[in-house]
């Protein structure tokens, strides 16, 4: 009986502090996960203008393109020119850019999903042992009971005995 009385008082002393400890570490996985969805959406934004600034890119090239065209001085011309070369080369920068922004945006999102089904597999065993837990200390509880009661049984049951004997014996 001392023994499992020792363990459910271990037990008991122990838990609470684990318990914290898993909770606090499943608050910072949360924030790693919360802060990698953030830096996630940033990139999407930068895509997303990066795109922006391409299409305007291109529409001024082409402005400059009609410009070049309609112009009647060679000098304009070339100036035109010049600058419609100078949106073309800023619109394959904007490009690699974009490229570059894509690759690390997938990049994130496969790390963002691995980490997610992780966490999620992670919590789901975390709280199918917690049950398993309870349910080891509810059947630890209950041998405990039945040790108490079958040592209180059995010290009834000699009582009894002891007073048949006195019943018995008139001295």
């Amino acid at each position: 009986m001392s023994l499992f009385k020792r363990m459910k008082t271990f037990m008991k002393s122990e838990l609470p502090a684990k318990e914290n400890s898993l909770n606090d570490l499943q608050k910072q996985v949360e924030k790693s996960i919360r802060e990698l969805k953030v830096k996630i959406e940033t990139i999407e934004t930068h895509v997303q203008r990066t795109e922006q600034e391409i299409i305007e890119k291109n529409q001024l090239a082409d402005k400059y393109s009609r410009y070049v065209e309609k112009s009647t001085g060679e000098a304009d011309k070339s100036n035109f020119k010049l600058q419609e070369q100078k949106a073309k080369k800023e619109i394959i920068e904007l490009k690699k850019t974009k490229k570059q922004l894509v690759e690390g945006l997938v990049r994130l999102q496969q790390q963002y999903d691995k980490m997610d089904d992780t966490y999620t597999d992670t919590i789901q065993r975390i709280q199918s042992i917690e049950v398993e837990l309870k349910n080891k200390q509810e059947e630890g509880n209950l041998q405990t009971n039945l040790k108490q009661l079958e040592e209180e049984s059995m010290r009834q049951l000699f009582e009894a005995e002891a007073l048949l004997e006195l019943r018995k014996d008139p001295y």
